[in-house]
């Protein structure tokens, strides 16, 4: 590493081309945490994880609902109709022309998010 500007020239990027990360010493992406190099763990490495098994995690996840929960849940997707409150989708909205930007098209006729313009 170069002491004055703190470059590593050694370092690797990650194998996933949409994370910025760049990969530790252990083989995992210090961001995404994905594993890329030599240090792959081998076929199997997920079933020597300590994880309880998925019956008893929905036994969890159902024992924390209570029954108000349960019908709040139920009624949601009518719940501004039947309060008669806007929801906060715009059906009418345009999507940012560009491929690769998640804005919409905002009220001045351009993306907030990239600037491009809708024309």
């Amino acid at each position: 590493m170069d002491q004055q500007t703190g470059f590593n020239p050694k370092r690797r990027l990650c194998v996933d081309g949409a994370c910025t990360g760049i990969v530790g010493p252990d083989g995992r992406c210090g961001e995404c945490e994905r594993y890329a190099g030599e240090n792959v763990p081998g076929p199997g490495a997920a079933d020597q994880v300590d994880a309880p098994p998925a019956s008893d995690i929905w036994d969890v996840l159902d024992a924390s609902d209570s029954p108000e929960d349960r019908s709040l849940s139920a009624a949601a997707p009518d719940a501004h109709a039947a309060a008669g409150t806007p929801s906060g989708f715009d059906p009418s909205r345009r999507l940012c022309k560009d491929g690769t930007c998640v804005g919409v098209i905002g009220p001045s006729g351009a993306c907030p998010v990239c600037g491009r313009s809708s024309q």
